[in-house]
């Protein structure tokens, strides 16, 4: 399993808040668990607990991390929980120490999964804490200290297939903070920034919804991550018939899943459209490829050797590609009449007495039709060598 970023140890760190619950003699005392996970490696680099999830947890943790590993990191990951207004002390202390702030957006989980991972491992295996005693703020929250410090010690000496059988611990040490990817973690910024804004600017196709404002935020949040799917276009078109579809029937209740099965349906009748062009296009095609008048079985697989050669004879990768569907297209129309898998047995023996065409083509040609059509005409006649698949070949089929 691959590095989810290809990072350097230490070049980008996952902040992130969790409640913690602690029950001393039926007495509940909630504080804030703020860790920092490392993404590449998911190092546990430190923490801190807070009565609430603030700046100061943010900055507490952060000093803590130093403490531990000896210097900050490039750049940290944060969602949106934490307030703009909270926000002015955190962004003094990472220009104070050259640290670059990445705010996610809601539902990105990808961009965080670390540290969200790292509070399901905790919740499945540690939960909420049940302590006997006497009850006090300082000792509860002493509880906490010690419990998060355990889980981290745990994390951090556990061995990741994804390191090589490596602990995050031993994969950190002697690590110097990586200063040359400063550039990437900005791109990264941006790219976050610009998703951030799309969606944002999606939500608000339809947050005047009445469905939509009476939302929890959790559910908000949601609802902004299955945006991300829809075009702003397919977002106004079903917006529009939801509202025509509750002004028709204002006595009838319709929640905001009704709206989500519009916008499906307008996704699909696209998709439906857009299929029956590409048929329609393709068929056309295909025509042309091969006359109108009926080809004799026995002399189809020469007409297909000499299409070949004249789709490699064209000039333009693009124009390759285009005939390729097109023979695809043709390929599934024979198959109304005879067995395309035999007729494929044919194509092989004839092409390998022809000296018009290359290895490097017909490979190329092979592990076209294998990922279009593959499950029809290579059933049971071809094992494609890809170590001999030129590498030219991923620009042609994708």
């Amino acid at each position: 399993m691959q590095v989810k970023k290809k990072f350097e140890p230490h070049t980008i760190w996952e902040g992130d808040g969790k409640q913690m619950n602690i029950f001393i003699n039926g007495e509940t005392f909630n504080f804030c668990w703020y860790a920092f996970v490392d993404q590449t490696t998911t190092l546990l680099v430190g923490s801190s607990i807070t009565d609430t999830e603030s700046s100061n947890s943010f900055l507490e943790g952060m000093k803590r991390s130093k403490n531990n590993i000896g210097f900050y990191a490039i750049g940290v990951l944060l969602d949106n929980r934490l307030p703009e207004t909270d926000l002015s002390s955190v962004k003094e202390f990472a220009e104070e120490h050259g640290i670059t702030i990445v705010r996610t957006f809601p539902g990105n989980s990808k961009s965080n999964g670390n540290i969200e991972n790292n509070f399901s491992i905790f919740e499945k295996f540690v939960g909420d804490i049940y302590v006997q005693g006497t009850t006090s703020d300082d000792i509860a929250k002493s509880v906490a200290k010690n419990i998060a410090e355990i889980f981290t010690q745990q994390r951090n000496h556990s061995k990741r297939g994804r390191l090589g059988g490596r602990t995050p611990t031993e994969e950190c040490d002697e690590t110097v903070r990586p200063e040359d990817r400063r550039e990437a973690v900005e791109r990264m910024k941006s790219r976050f920034e610009k998703e951030a804004d799309d969606v944002s600017k999606k939500f608000k196709l339809i947050e005047t919804l009445s469905q939509v404002e009476k939302l929890s935020s959790e559910s908000i949040d949601k609802l902004k991550n299955n945006l991300k799917k829809f075009s702003p276009d397919m977002i106004i078109a079903a917006r529009a018939s939801f509202e025509a579809q509750t002004s028709k029937y204002p006595e009838k209740y319709y929640s905001i899943e009704y709206f989500w099965a519009i916008l499906r349906n307008k996704q699909e009748e696209i998709a439906k459209q857009v299929y029956n062009e590409v048929y329609r296009a393709g068929i056309d095609l295909s025509n042309k490829l091969f006359d109108k008048v009926d080809i004799s079985t026995n002399k189809l697989p020469e007409k297909i050797h000499n299409v070949i050669c004249e789709i490699f004879n064209l000039t333009t990768p693009s124009r390759q590609l285009l005939q390729l569907e097109s023979l695809c297209w043709a390929l599934v129309g024979f198959s109304k009449r005879l067995s395309l898998s035999e007729l494929w047995r044919s194509v092989e023996s004839y092409i390998e007495r022809s000296i018009r065409i290359s290895v490097r083509t017909w490979s190329m040609v092979v592990e076209f039709l294998n990922k279009r059509i593959g499950h029809l005409i290579f059933e049971d006649s071809i094992v494609i060598n890809r170590e001999s698949t030129p590498n030219s070949l991923s620009s042609l089929i994708h």
